[in-house]
């Protein structure tokens, strides 16, 4: 999940981080004063899914912050019934938005 500072949360990412350490029972049976192998790795594999969402927290930095007096001009005129609203439009984004979620979980 990406928070209103565009952080991804790790808790919700759901990401599998794999970390194999190859010599690591080796390592593991060397005597105190005997240094590790030199040819110790690590790795990381990062799902589809959290890169997706780093990409997607990146792109959201990019993007311009929101205009709060835009937000404030909409409520006003809202409240003072002056603000055009297409009631024909509305309902067709609210259907296509309806489908956008339904899909969801089908991928």
């Amino acid at each position: 999940m990406i928070d209103s500072t565009g952080n991804i949360s790790k808790a919700s990412t759901q990401s599998t981080n794999r970390v194999s350490r190859a010599n690591e029972a080796e390592a593991k049976e060397l005597s105190p004063g005997t240094a590790p192998a030199a040819s110790t790795t690590d790795s990381i594999e990062i799902t589809q899914a959290s890169q997706d969402l780093m990409a997607a927290a990146e792109l959201s930095k990019a993007s311009e912050a929101v205009d709060m007096d835009k937000i404030a001009r909409i409520k006003e005129a809202l409240s003072e019934g002056n603000y055009p609203l297409d009631s024909e439009r509305t309902a067709e984004k609210m259907i296509e938005l309806e489908g956008l979620i339904s899909d969801i979980g089908k991928n």
